[in-house]
């Protein structure tokens, strides 16, 4: 049995006693607020979750693996392919192409490090660790630059090395590390 979710909140809850072995769940519009709904299902649900109607591209769909992602199926899928879908995440089984295959793969090995403790756990400087938790709440770079009284290609320049000692390409990525592994707090 397949159980379909709706995005409204309401609806996780029947997922505690669900008879389904896997659930639908309809991509919302960022991948981050359907990577928050997944998580918010995981905490109710050990159901495999398969995402209709997403149009990410391989580094998003890692973002939403991370999240609890199963199989994604395009907006404009066919019914055959829906079908196929669901019967392969039932099956454990996932398609997807070499270059996410590595993605995922090396996210893995990037986990274990971190649980591990075999890497070092990268420090930042006083600066750096103050500029990220500026962009962690949302700033951009022009305001960084303006609130801590830098230029511009400071605040860039401090990125930059944030990025490469958290082993990160992105904003995103490095905030989720830092704050995983403590190097910044939520604010």
């Amino acid at each position: 049995m397949t159980t379909i979710l709706s995005t409204n909140g309401t609806s996780l809850e029947l997922l505690v006693d669900a008879d389904a072995t896997v659930a639908l769940v309809e991509a919302r519009t960022s991948v981050a607020d359907t990577a928050a709904l997944l998580r918010r299902i995981q905490a109710v649900s050990a159901l495999p979750l398969m995402i209709i109607g997403t149009e990410a591209n391989e580094t998003e769909l890692l973002e939403l693996i991370e999240a609890g992602c199963c199989g994604c199926v395009p907006r404009d899928a066919a019914l055959q392919d829906l079908l196929e879908a669901i019967q392969n995440v039932c099956c454990g089984r996932a398609e997807c192409s070499p270059y996410l295959a590595a993605l995922v793969s090396s996210r893995i090995r990037e986990l274990a490090r971190d649980l591990t403790g075999d890497a070092e756990t990268p420090s930042l400087t006083a600066r750096e660790a103050e500029v990220l938790g500026l962009a962690a709440r949302g700033l951009s770079n022009k305001e960084i630059a303006q609130q801590l009284g830098i230029w511009l290609q400071t605040v860039k320049t401090h990125l930059h090395n944030v990025y490469s000692r958290l082993g990160v390409r992105t904003r995103r990525a490095a905030v989720a590390k830092a704050l995983r592994l403590g190097l910044i707090r939520e604010s």
